[in-house]
């Protein structure tokens, strides 16, 4: 059953404005909504829910990831 079905990601912030920037700004993702509830952005056909958060504590581990063919060139964009 979920095998056709869309991933979702979902990621947590302390700060919509930085967020927005990011999301928005540097990847140049798609701005779907903004509520109480998240941030929510399309990459693709890929959504992500960004909910905020008093408090953060990164995770040691990676938590969203893309296949790209010139992993060198897309690290120098992001800079």
């Amino acid at each position: 059953m979920l095998e056709s079905a869309k991933m979702m990601g979902f990621l947590l912030t302390t700060d919509y404005e930085k967020a927005r920037e990011f999301f928005l700004n540097k990847l140049q993702f798609q701005f779907v909504s903004q509520d109480q509830f998240a941030l929510v952005v399309k990459c693709g056909e890929s959504t992500i829910r960004i909910s905020k958060v008093q408090s953060f504590s990164p995770l040691q581990g990676t938590v969203l990831g893309w296949q790209v063919s010139d992993i060198e060139a897309v690290v120098r964009s992001l800079k």
